[in-house]
């Protein structure tokens, strides 16, 4: 080259013009005239050979220089591509080192003033096509080749990067959407090497509060587009989490936190993915792997933070509270993580996650009698067999204390409840629907009506009967309600709930007073997403006013409705789960929630546990067979050596109960449904 001959022989232009610093491949660097630069970079435009000395040089040369060299890259990426593949050498290799080079000037060129920013946004859709075409040519981009040229994987990354700085909107179109979550899915190449790109996703996500049906869409179709389904989607992340926390050489920590962080988007991205996220496998292996990385003996700082990102998908897929990921993460160990995680460092969010994990798990001990068993039989594991867990416990913060000792109550209280209903305490009652008929008996005894699954009749004469009231309501439900109301996994919610009612009537009835709702139309919403759960009264009337909403809330308060007010022990409750009302028909009798003589000993305040809606405790003025269960558990245990969770200290607080109760227990052995 003509500018390398004037080195050696000493030429170099006019004295005292300013000289520039450049690398010549693996020489070292030498010093050229400003004029020669900006020579040498125009000759970028036409020849490769420069392109690559332009891109070597680029983050060193003076500032003066970028937009120079941006205009140069920019020129290449503005070729169309069709004409670029046909009219050049290793065409790719001219797109890979311009887009090289434009990342190379960084977030700091384009932001450092309006007509830089402007430049950036008049490109991206330049920069896009190739990213697209260079897609489908990504395993030969990312080898070893003749020069060295930057990774697809890199420079997608880092074109989203800069995007997401500079031109944030453009992270919003379906297509920038879709071309990040294809190559976060990934393929497998000629190597068998499973290969992926995270930060493009991950990118798109940050621009989003809230995810959008442009978001949602896209990930639908990319879906389709690679045959996959989203559980086939969420096994690949969580194969990928597998390998890189078993890796035998040094844990790459960084691509584990991508990978967690990509798990804990894509859970918001569709329906289809969110329950995919919920799986119990799903759960499993996040508490293995915070488990792997709480447990490095040189816990440095990059393990906490991998387990900050590990402990944060756990916390998001636990917020909504489905009984079979809180099984997983229970049954793998989650619980005797939690203090340790709670004190990771000076940092609160841990705590906040750590203590939000356990709020979601008290929901669930409402709704699933598997989450009520695991829990139980793992905290009887710990307590008897970990000398060290109580003093982790006394260590961890206050507040997330606090949060452990209502999971215990709750918990105790639950497991008691459970033990309590298979010996036949506080069997389920219901009413035919029939105006004519409103016999009460026990509900397993009752056929429901096939439309709504809902329904109860005593007989089929009694359906038939019914059928001209009841057919207009039933005929009306779409897929939705009709879904709410089939709800399978709604039988131990619904006993707690009639049960706690009962022990709170006092405070229903005098709450429906202040509120001016009588009896016969009372009406109560009990919420079981917040601890301390709600009770809130309400008058089941306006239910009937709104029948085109909520026709599944209307076909329960109907019952009602046609009982003329004649039965008023019956009321309609709505037990709220997951976000979604599910209505019954309770019957309310307080015999079994009288009061109990009981020694002093077992005498125990009890938790808050509900509240009304104005956030105000509901007390249970009886101390009744629920409260003498839990605090005989505590004495038996301690009698017996063991824990209160033991299956013998359960069964013996249990059975000591049920002698209060022996008159009214004499029910048909099938009477619970």
């Amino acid at each position: 080259m003509q500018m390398l001959r004037e080195r050696r022989n000493g030429t170099g232009g006019k004295g005292g013009s300013q000289m520039v610093q450049m690398c010549f491949g693996s020489r070292r660097n030498v010093s050229i005239p400003e004029k020669r630069v900006e020579s040498l970079i125009d000759a970028a435009r036409t020849d490769f050979e420069h392109l690559v000395l332009v891109n070597d040089n680029t983050p060193t040369l003076p500032l003066r220089f970028q937009a120079q060299i941006f205009d140069v890259f920019r020129q290449h990426l503005q070729t169309p591509v069709d004409e670029h593949l046909c009219e050049k050498d290793d065409p790719y290799e001219w797109i890979m080192f311009s887009l090289k080079g434009m990342i190379m000037l960084g977030t700091a060129f384009f932001e450092r003033n309006a007509v830089n920013m402007q430049c950036f946004i008049n490109c991206w859709p330049d920069i896009f096509k190739w990213l697209q075409a260079l897609f489908v040519v990504r395993e030969a981009c990312d080898r070893e080749g003749p020069y060295e040229k930057g990774r697809y994987t890199q420079l997608i990354g880092e074109a989203y990067n800069i995007c997401l700085h500079i031109f944030p909107k453009a992270l919003e179109e379906e297509e920038v959407i879709g071309l990040a979550i294809r190559v976060c899915i990934g393929d497998r190449f000629s190597n068998d090497e499973d290969h992926f790109i995270l930060q493009p996703f991950l990118a798109c996500m940050v621009q989003y509060e809230d995810i959008t049906d442009v978001v949602s869409r896209s990930a639908e179709k990319m879906l389709e587009a690679c045959d996959l389904t989203a559980e086939d989607l969420v096994d690949k992340i969580v194969a990928r989490l597998k390998r890189t926390s078993t890796q035998t050489t040094p844990m790459d920590l960084q691509k584990l936190m991508q990978l967690a962080n990509t798990l804990g988007n894509i859970l918001y991205l569709h329906p289809s993915l969110t329950e995919a996220c919920q799986r119990s496998s799903v759960g499993s292996c996040l508490v293995a792997i915070l488990k792997v990385l709480m447990d490095k003996r040189n816990y440095s700082a990059h393990y906490k933070e991998a387990a900050l990102s590990v402990l944060a998908t756990i916390c998001g897929c636990s917020s909504f509270r489905a009984p079979k990921f809180a099984h997983g993460i229970v049954e793998e160990g989650i619980l005797i993580l939690l203090p340790r995680a709670a004190s990771l460092g000076s940092d609160p969010t841990c705590k906040t996650m750590a203590i939000g994990i356990l709020d979601q798990l008290l929901s669930c001990l409402t709704y699933s009698a598997d989450v009520v068993d695991i829990c139980r039989d793992e905290l009887r594991k710990i307590y008897s067999s970990n000398s060290q867990f109580v003093s982790m416990l006394d260590s961890s913060p206050k507040d997330f204390q606090v949060t452990w000792g209502s999971f215990i109550a709750l918990l105790l209280e639950n497991a008691v409840l459970r033990c309590l209903f298979k010996k036949s305490y506080a069997p389920e009652n219901g009413t035919c629907a029939n105006r004519d008929c409103r016999r009460l008996m026990a509900r397993a005894k009752f056929m429901k009506c096939a439309g709504c699954a809902f329904t109860l009749y005593c007989s089929p004469l009694c359906q038939k009967a019914g059928w001209g009231s009841h057919r207009m309501r039933c005929k009306n439900l779409d897929g939705e309600h009709l879904n709410i109301l089939r709800f399978r996994n709604q039988r131990l919610p619904r006993r707690m709930t009639t049960l706690h009612i009962q022990r709170y009537w006092t405070t229903i009835v005098r709450l429906s007073q202040e509120k001016g709702i009588l009896l016969k139309h009372l009406a109560v919403r009990v919420s079981y997403d917040k601890f301390p759960f709600s009770m809130q009264v309400f008058d089941w009337r306006g239910a009937l006013n709104e029948a085109t909403k909520i026709p599944h809330l209307a076909l329960a308060a109907e019952t009602l409705h046609h009982s003329g007010g004649s039965q008023r022990n019956l009321i309609l409750v709505l037990v709220h789960m997951q976000e979604t009302d599910y209505p019954c028909i309770v019957f309310v009798e307080d015999k079994w929630t009288r009061g109990f003589r009981i020694p002093q000993a077992t005498k125990d305040l009890e938790r808050t546990t509900f509240v009304d809606d104005h956030g105000k405790p509901l007390v249970c003025e009886e101390v009744d067979a629920l409260r003498v269960g839990v605090c005989l558990a505590k004495k038996y245990a301690v009698d017996m050596g063991k824990t209160v969770w033991d299956n013998a200290v359960l069964h013996r607080a249990t059975e000591k109960v049920l002698e209060e109760f022996e008159q009214e227990l004499l029910v048909d052995s099938n009477s619970v449904e």
